[in-house]
């Protein structure tokens, strides 16, 4: 705040608006948009994957119920362990990534 020279105190803004912005600066925001929506293309084809996923195996479960089983244990064992090992590192990642991303850096 200022007292102006009547004596009524004005506000002053300190805000950056006034100077556009650097071009390093506008850079940098085009390359995060970019990386976020590339982001959000890998995460709708991750949320469809998931969907196939799920329609696969309760097909495989209606296959069991009549008897029918396509695959040695051992084998389904083994790609069992494979996707829980990626599905909980993903996972993992995920959760860290958007807890991080929550706390962020603060501007203004």
């Amino acid at each position: 705040m200022a007292r102006a020279a009547d004596g009524k105190l004005t506000i002053i803004s300190l805000s950056l608006s006034r100077h556009p912005p650097s071009a390093k600066l506008v850079g940098l925001h085009g390359e995060e948009e970019e990386l976020i929506r590339r982001g959000l293309e890998t995460a709708n084809r991750l949320a469809e994957w998931y969907k196939e996923r799920k329609e696969t195996i309760e097909r495989r479960q209606r296959l069991l119920e009549k008897g029918c089983v396509s695959l040695d244990t051992a084998v389904h064992e083994q790609k069992l362990n494979f996707l829980r090992a990626h599905v909980t590192e993903l996972n993992r990642r995920m959760v860290a990534l958007m807890e991080t991303s929550e706390k962020g850096f603060h501007t203004c």
